[in-house]
């Protein structure tokens, strides 16, 4: 059994107590701050958001009981099905965002297990009752924080597995060639991880900057290596995928992008170039702004009807206010028209 961990109650308004029930997974968040700093701001009923839980190196705060609807993972099935877990992490630190230190993440898994054993879900796996914040919205959260680490010692202490190996807690100087960084395959994760994202997507590769090296990384990386004449086998060496990876684009690609309808990091890296924004393919409160500016809305930050559809009117789309189906932003697997006729408009140079 599996002893339930000291969990301080700091109760937030940004629930919805009235959509209850068995959950069946948990959301991973980091914070992008501090413990102290969220628990201030899931307490203001303005806010609008909260998780059900805030985990930081010395102490768990629960905001929404777990078996109540939480407003923080940005869809209403995430928060009716998920139980959320923010971490302390993701702020700055010399120009670099700190990942969830080893012990925010051992006092997670232990509460992660709790809940595991709470609701029924057995062993821990990525995808099935451990998801990610970016699965639901368009963004980097959880960032680089160590998931695999997360759920390997959450296995640990339900006895569904071996201990995991420590994560990487510190991201390492960037260099012109490979300089020591590690080779990477399918199931890295960390901060290593990310900077070969980042670079994939400096390349052209439409892919997620979350610091785990899924499906969706590998293909990339072979994408990226028989378009350089590489041997292809989806593994990030240090011989040649590395150093290829760190040569050239010191920027996202100026080719075209795919027209697939997807508002994903690709799309919105170029239409931040259109904006003259941060190319981090990030679409956050100063690219939604921006955003705004140029169709000459109010500069709010909130992607509402009135934006969406003179978004729409400038890219020639259906004019109907609505962008995604469950959110105002569509997240990054959702087709939309109004998504394929902007990514039109920016390959035409007519945005």
């Amino acid at each position: 059994m599996v002893s339930k961990p000291a969990i301080a109650v700091h109760r937030s308004p940004n629930q919805r107590p009235e959509v209850r029930g068995r959950k069946h997974y948990a959301v991973v968040h980091w914070m992008v701050g501090f413990l102290l700093g969220t628990r201030q701001v899931f307490s203001r009923p303005s806010y609008r958001v909260a998780t059900n839980y805030g985990v930081g190196p010395g102490a768990i705060d629960e905001y929404v009981p777990m078996d109540t609807y939480a407003m923080g993972s940005g869809t209403y099935a995430a928060n009716r099905d998920g139980i959320s877990i923010e971490h302390e992490g993701g702020y700055l630190r010399d120009g670099v965002r700190v990942p969830p230190s080893r012990e925010t993440l051992d006092r997670s898994a232990h509460l992660l297990a709790w809940l595991s054993q709470q609701n029924g879900w057995g062993k821990l796996e990525l995808g099935r009752n451990v998801r990610l914040h970016h699965n639901f919205v368009n963004t980097s959260c959880p960032g680089t924080t160590d998931v695999g680490y997360l759920i390997a010692k959450a296995n640990e202490i339900l006895g569904q597995g071996a201990a995991p190996t420590a994560p990487v807690q510190t991201a390492p100087a960037a260099a012109p060639a490979s300089s020591g960084r590690p080779a990477l395959r399918r199931g890295s994760t960390g901060t290593y991880v990310q900077q070969a994202q980042t670079r994939l997507r400096a390349h052209g590769h439409s892919l997620v900057v979350d610091g785990i090296f899924g499906a969706q990384t590998e293909a990339a990386v072979r994408a990226f290596q028989k378009a350089r004449g590489l041997a292809v086998d989806g593994v990030i060496g240090t011989a040649q995928t590395w150093p290829a990876l760190l040569s050239g684009a010191g920027t996202a690609s100026v080719g075209r992008i795919v027209v697939d309808g997807k508002f994903g990091p690709q799309t919105i890296t170029r239409l931040q170039k259109v904006l003259g924004q941060k190319q981090d393919g990030d679409f956050g409160p100063v690219s939604r702004k921006a955003l705004q500016r140029h169709l000459g809305q109010k500069q709010d930050g909130d992607i509402g009807e009135v934006t969406i559809s003179a978004l729409q009117r400038k890219v020639s789309a259906k004019v109907d206010g609505k962008w995604g189906i469950a959110s105002r932003v569509p997240p990054p697997g959702e087709k939309s028209q109004t998504t394929e006729r902007l990514q039109q408009a920016l390959n035409a140079g007519r945005f």
